[in-house]
Parts: structure tokens; C-alpha cells; sequence
């Protein structure tokens, strides 16, 4: 009995440990269709959206404003300056 409670003890110990392992994880890889893998931080908190349109008004649409922090000039166009007008 006192050895399955140390088993036990000693299991949750381990499994504790691996999830806070995964938590602090402080990047991602992104693998594209070319199988291009590129590191990136974990969380993102800054985007630039250049000559891709419709990835800018994504960005605005969701509510992500705040970290858009470049666009190009191709982005800046008609429907843009309507929807967001502070994007010039």
C-alpha cells in the first residue's frame, strides 16, 4: 500500500512537471506548403501585413488592431480607408 502511494506521489510529481515544461514554451515553429519551417515567439503581439489586403482587413476585423504595426502602401486602399480611416 505505502509503495503504490509513493508510485503515486511520484507519478502526479512528473506529470506536473511536464505540463509546466509545455506552458513556458517560449516559441512555435511554423511549417508553410513549401515545408519551410520558421520559429516564432509564442504569443505574438506585433504583425505586419504587407501587400496582402485582405490579411490587413482580417486583422481589423477581429479585433486585432493594436497589434498591426505595418502595412504597405497597397493595403492602404479604398475599402481600408472606410472601414478604418486612421490607416492612412
Amino acid at each position: 500500500m505505502q509503495r503504490r502511494l509513493i508510485a503515486a506521489l511520484a507519478l502526479a510529481l512528473i506529470l506536473c512537471g511536464c505540463t509546466e515544461t509545455a506552458e513556458k514554451q517560449q516559441t512555435r515553429t511554423i511549417v508553410d506548403m513549401q515545408q519551410t519551417r520558421v520559429e516564432i515567439p509564442a504569443e505574438v503581439r506585433r504583425v505586419v501585413t504587407a501587400t496582402y489586403p485582405i490579411a490587413t482587413q482580417l486583422v481589423y476585423l477581429v479585433g486585432a488592431r493594436d497589434t498591426l504595426v505595418g502595412v504597405s502602401d497597397y493595403d492602404v486602399n479604398g475599402v481600408m480607408r472606410k472601414i478604418w480611416p486612421e490607416i492612412e
